[in-house]
């Protein structure tokens, strides 16, 4: 999909829609394309902060009963989101292409936007290869609060490597920079 389809795809715009409050304005993506696409104006915006609170919910299993989970969820403003969501499609399709150039396209299949599939097929072929080929082994992991313990100098450096040819360092460099002192808790 290039960018002019994913701005008319329906489904890509319905997600840019957010009804809940903050600090700014509701918009979507066609009321500041212009502004989100031109990377001088993303370069100096500045981002408001997360707005954070826990949500808790009961999970049950027949060794501990029913426990109560918290996950801790964050909102970006309206603006905030629609450029997060128009980068993340951009470097999306860097993503997408490398893991073809490395010969892995099929391996990684979490935060993927171009499989067009569920987890649940990803699995059943999985099963099949597994089938297939006896001495395959299964690797899972589950990484509590991942993205809150990131190390973002890491990450800063392995997005320079991988994605040189993108004009987006800066913007991310300084986003990278700022995310640390961006969340509010309610």
């Amino acid at each position: 999909m290039n960018i002019n389809e994913w701005f008319e795809d329906p489904k890509v715009f319905e997600k840019s829609k957010r009804e809940y409050a903050h600090f700014d304005l509701r918009t979507d993506l066609a009321k500041c394309k212009k502004y989100i696409t031109n990377s001088k104006n993303i370069e100096r915006h500045g981002f408001y902060p997360f707005i954070k609170y826990d949500l808790e919910y009961h999970k049950y299993n027949r060794a501990e009963g029913r426990k109560t989970k918290k996950r801790t969820i964050c909102y970006a403003s309206h603006i905030d989101s629609c450029i997060f969501q128009y980068y993340s499609f951009l470097i999306n399709k860097k993503y997408n292409a490398r893991l073809k150039q490395d010969g892995i396209y099929e391996v990684p299949i979490a935060y993927r936007t171009d499989l067009h599939t569920d987890t649940i097929a990803e699995f059943r072929k999985m099963h099949q290869f597994m089938i297939q080929h006896p001495s395959s082994y299964v690797m899972i992991g589950d990484f509590t609060s991942f993205f809150d313990k990131i190390d973002h100098q890491y990450l800063k450096s392995a997005y320079v490597i991988y994605y040189k040819s993108i004009s987006l360092i800066p913007i991310i460099m300084r986003y990278l920079n700022e995310l640390p002192n961006m969340i509010i808790g309610i």
